[in-house]
């Protein structure tokens, strides 16, 4: 890929040399001693690597740091820098030329204007596709560049070495930086609550020793209830610590605020959760267990993170650390170390908070509006920050979120993480969709848009996300993603005409939240429905390391007057216990290509009717040319019929 694409504009500063700064300088945070910071490798550097200076970093040329064959060199010779750049550079490329020239500059592949939180490691080419005798540069990795406070190159890049012991001061005063600088929204604008919950913590002044549980319902006989703060657990107390330092009154914790004695109050207090985020004026996430605190030891897997050191001659003393990615690659965007990434609940808590400040098992991160602030510096945009600005204080969940698709963007994420109860795979959602449906109104039907209908019934279970049993307790209908556990992805429909038709649809709330549970659900389509026997049938491996749910390759004979030949399909189970032994399945066509597999519902099932079946799986056609006989045949009424789907 062309290095211009990843270009930063170019801002010059008096002295002629670029800084990248397109918003205000790094954010200032406490020093900390050596002891408290996370240890480092020493990366016995090579004199190129010495010779590396800041201003050449940021400069739009780069530094130009040695030919490919000496840095191959000097790796073998003991420099761990230009064998961690070595060691990018050949998965992506291979064999790379000796006489190729590695270019090393600070850059943010995303395009965006904050681009001083990584740095890429680049060749010049020889030659290029255009035949010009400009060199072609091309990215070939990415590594994290960082200082630590003080340090003379502090003043240029935004990267911070993280803490292993972190200071709670510290990182208090870094997340009210962090909130001073979100001036779109002012104290002012959250004067006026939008949703008061029944109860909340009034967290009293810095040094009180006593919080109190506030009951604005009526529920507690005296209104409140005193509660010594060190009997808390420490991530409760941290929290509270957080809410004095902002000037806060009132903190909600669900633990504390909800009756845990009462099923009535959970059923109704969880329904509001949804509209007690988008109303609060900052969400604290605690990516920790509650027996931690939030300023807790931290964890580093050195595997990943393992930062390495080098003194430079120039400028003055600054020393600079580098690992083999930036540190937020590791800890927030991945999903599987991540606790606030696996917890269910905890993503329409980050999806609706105005302010959302979280923290992580090795660093905490602030979402606001559109960009995200980390504390080892770096800065990611959740969108373009070209796109129009939202509406001050219209609503919580922005416009631009809202446009991208419900069941890719939406759920694909979310049917990834866990619940320790089953019964809350709606529940967990229940305030996004609330959300969605105030702005874009909309049926919502056990986890999906009537409007999006049928073409959202071509989901399809991810195999690399471990077992998936059929629940026992009812949950969902079977049409639904919310039937089964595990990651859902949407199937791509190659912009293939929809053949089948929704005649009815509808489903059975549980209790008073029609986002919420539900009891039961029934579709109404009618399309081409056949039943085909597995005559042959090839089980194929999986990606999945436990081989926990299995991928059906088989030839279908129909019995119907209209197949003129066998036809081959992919048949993913949505359960990893599909029964082998099943000798027919019904094929339910969506498109020419993708279909529903059903069964008939047993007699036992409460819903059971004629013509009613239950979903089991997804087919898709294996070989577009046999999909001919299809296409010119779903619109045939007197192959199509209607059937119920529960």
């Amino acid at each position: 890929m062309s290095s211009n694409l990843f270009s930063p504009p170019v801002i010059p500063t008096a002295d002629g040399f670029y800084t990248g700064l397109a918003v205000p300088p790094p954010i200032r945070r406490l020093q900390l001693s050596e002891e408290r910071m996370a240890p480092y490798v020493d990366a016995t550097p090579c004199n190129a690597c010495r010779k590396i200076t800041v201003k050449a970093l940021v400069s739009v040329e780069g530094y130009r740091l040695q030919a490919v064959a000496r840095a191959i060199a000097a790796a073998g010779d003991g420099c761990k820098l230009c064998r961690m750049i070595v060691d990018g550079i050949r998965p992506r490329r291979g064999r790379i030329p000796d006489a190729e020239m590695i270019v090393m500059r600070v850059a943010n592949a995303s395009g965006t204007p904050y681009c001083q939180d990584e740095f890429v490691v680049e060749s010049e080419r020889l030659s290029n596709y255009n035949f010009t005798e400009e060199p072609y540069v091309e990215i070939d990795s990415f590594l994290g560049i960082y200082t630590d406070e003080g340090d003379a190159a502090g003043n240029l890049l935004p990267g911070r070495r993280l803490a292993r012991y972190p200071d709670p001061d510290s990182s208090i005063l870094l997340a009210r930086a962090w909130i001073d600088a979100s001036k779109e929204y002012t104290m002012e604008d959250f004067d006026e609550l939008k949703a008061l919950p029944k109860r909340l913590i009034d967290v009293g002044h810095s040094q009180s020793p006593t919080v109190y549980l506030k009951d604005f319902s009526g529920a507690l006989k005296h209104g409140e209830h005193g509660i010594q703060l060190s009997s808390l657990p420490l991530t409760f107390q941290d929290a509270i610590k957080i809410t004095r330092s902002v000037g806060l009154q009132y903190i909600w914790i669900d633990s504390l605020c909800i009756l845990q004695d009462s099923k009535a109050d959970w059923v109704e207090e969880s329904v509001k959760m949804g509209t007690y985020y988008s109303s609060s004026w900052l969400t604290i996430a605690a990516g920790v267990e509650s027996c931690q605190g939030l300023f807790g030891v931290r964890r580093f897997d050195t595997d990943l993170l393992q930062y390495l050191k080098v003194d430079f001659f120039r400028p003055g003393n600054s020393t600079l650390y580098f690992i083999n990615l930036p540190v937020n690659w590791h800890v927030v965007g991945d999903e599987q170390k991540s606790i606030l990434r696996k917890r269910a609940w905890a993503f329409q808590e980050e999806l609706l908070s105005p302010r959302y400040l979280g923290f992580q098992e090795n660093q905490i991160f602030y979402r606001y509006s559109e960009y995200i602030h980390f504390e080892d510096g770096s800065k990611e945009w959740l969108w373009s920050p070209q796109a129009p600005k939202r509406s001050q204080g219209e609503y919580p969940l922005d416009q631009r979120l809202l446009e991208q698709d419900w069941l890719d963007f939406i759920i694909q994420d979310y049917s990834s993480r866990h619940l320790t109860l089953d019964s809350d795979r709606l529940p967990a959602l229940s305030g996004v969709a609330h959300e969605f449906q105030r702005i874009q109104g909309g049926h919502y039907l056990a986890g999906l848009w009537r409007r999006d209908l049928p073409r959202d019934l071509c989901w399809s279970k991810e195999f690399a996300t471990g077992s998936c049993i059929k629940p026992i307790q009812y949950r969902a209908p079977s049409w639904s993603w919310a039937a089964i556990g595990g990651r859902v992805v949407q199937v791509s429909l190659n912009r293939c005409a929809i053949e089948a038709d929704i005649i009815h649809v509808s489903v059975e709330p549980k209790g008073l939240d029609p986002m919420g549970e539900v009891i039961g659900g029934t579709l109404v389509i009618c399309g081409v429905l056949r039943r085909d026997l597995v005559s042959k049938k090839r089980e194929r491996p999986l990606y999945d390391k436990d081989r926990s749910i299995t991928l059906y390759d088989f030839y279908l004979l129909s019995s119907n007057e209209d197949a003129t030949s066998d036809i081959t399909y992919k048949f993913v189970p949505d359960t990893s216990d599909f029964s082998t032994s099943t000798t027919a399945l019904w094929l339910f066509f969506i498109t020419p290509q993708v279909g529903l597999a059903l069964l008939p519902v047993s007699s036992s099932h409460p819903q059971t009717s004629a013509n009613s079946f239950e979903r089991v799986g997804l087919i898709e056609l294996d070989k577009k040319g046999s999909s001919e006989y299809s296409a010119a045949n779903l619109q045939d009424e007197k192959f199509r019929t209607t059937i119920n789907i529960v």
